[in-house]
C-alpha cells in the first residue's frame, strides 16, 4: 500500500517536472530563437 502511494506520488511529481521543463525550454526558446518562433 505505502509503495503504491509513493510510486503514484513520483508520477504526479515527475509529470509536473516534465510540464515544467518543458515550459522553461520554451521560454528559453522564445527568448533565444526568435527565428524557430517565427518558423514553428
Amino acid at each position: 500500500m505505502v509503495f503504491l502511494v509513493e510510486t503514484e506520488f513520483k508520477k504526479q511529481y515527475y509529470s509536473r517536472w516534465n510540464i515544467a521543463s518543458t515550459f522553461r525550454t520554451q521560454n528559453f526558446l522564445k527568448k533565444n530563437c526568435p527565428l524557430l518562433e517565427l518558423l514553428s
